[in-house]
């Protein structure tokens, strides 16, 4: 049973994606909503649809750090003491994903490698790829709604209200500029996906406006799972081996516990994730190094990993 869940896990996580999950597109829902106020000439508008409560199991295809493992090794306890979502208590639910691969780089401006499948998860950004399904091709995280001028030089970026990182700040406009201008400083990993951005101007609280040196998709550009990734205020002025001692202040549903670069690395709920919980989703998670891909194969069908990946073909 514990391999059916797996299997069934694999074919949607994306501890990004998945913890995220949301009814983000009115096509996707199956629901109609009400027709929307046409935009004023030469502007396009998009809404981002409120996140529904998501479950996050972490991943995507892409690798994340492991824990050097032997065969005597066993997934972590498994303790079914009551936790709570909430007002409402629910057992411990834990996640075992084993990974072949380290995490290079746990800094989210110059993250350029395997390790978004785990910054995906803790960190998130303005946009998402939309629903294989939506009309649309990307849908709102942070943001709730976009717009672009007639030529997609001047973006503008309504920001959710209520939204805090882990360390309790806020979300704000100010926040989205000053972790954006970090990695277009820093100048590292996949920052030049920002080369169009000539100047950012916060306009309230929950409002900014890009000003781009060409046309772009600006919207596209910030669903990308590298260089986009929005962080708390207090930590814009670290440098990366601060980051890459586990440390980090995102606002995704999960947050760094403890951090092993070649052993064990543990996610926990963030409880004031704006998304919310539901009764019985993952309460933690574990990447764990498992550099045998034999050893990762029979931790899945012994139940002491729940996902896993590069197997060999004949498997």
């Amino acid at each position: 049973m514990r391999f059916r869940k797996m299997l069934l896990i694999a074919t949607v996580v994306a501890l990004a994606a998945a913890a995220c999950s949301s009814g983000s597109d009115d096509a996707g829902s199956g629901g109609v909503s009400p027709p929307e106020p046409a935009p004023p000439p030469g502007e396009t508008t998009t809404e981002a649809s409120p996140a529904e409560p998501t479950e996050a199991p972490p991943g995507d295809d892409v690798p994340p750090e492991t824990a050097a493992v032997s065969e005597s090794d066993t997934a972590p306890d498994t303790d079914t003491s009551a936790d709570t979502v909430g007002d409402t208590p629910t057992a411990d639910v834990h996640f075992v994903y084993a990974n072949p691969y380290t995490f290079p780089d746990l800094d989210p401006s110059s993250a350029f490698s395997n390790e978004n499948v785990l910054l995906q998860n803790v960190y998130e950004t303005l946009t998402r790829l939309a629903d294989p399904e939506a009309s649309d091709e990307v849908s709102g995280l942070l943001a709730e709604s976009w717009e672009s001028n007639e030529d997609a030089t001047v973006w503008t970026f309504k920001l959710r209200g209520g939204v805090t990182f882990h360390d309790g700040e806020p979300l704000t406009a100010a926040a989205v500029r000053d972790s954006l201008q970090r990695t277009i400083d820093l100048d590292l990993g996949a920052a030049f996906i920002l080369l169009p951005i000539e100047s950012m101007d916060v306009e309230d609280e929950l409002t900014i406006t890009f000003n781009l040196s060409y046309p772009a998709p600006l919207d596209v550009v910030m669903s990308s799972q590298y260089a986009v990734y929005i962080m708390s205020p207090n930590t814009v002025s670290q440098d990366a081996a601060w980051f890459n001692e586990g440390n980090a202040a995102g606002t995704g549903p999960w947050m760094i516990e403890s951090y092993e670069p070649v052993g064990t690395t543990r996610l926990v709920r963030y409880d004031d994730y704006w998304g919310g919980w539901s009764d019985g989703q993952i309460t933690t998670v574990d990447f764990r190094l498992v550099e045998d891909p034999v050893l990762a194969e029979q931790l899945v069908r012994n139940g002491d990993a729940d996902y896993t990946y590069n197997l060999p073909f004949d498997v």
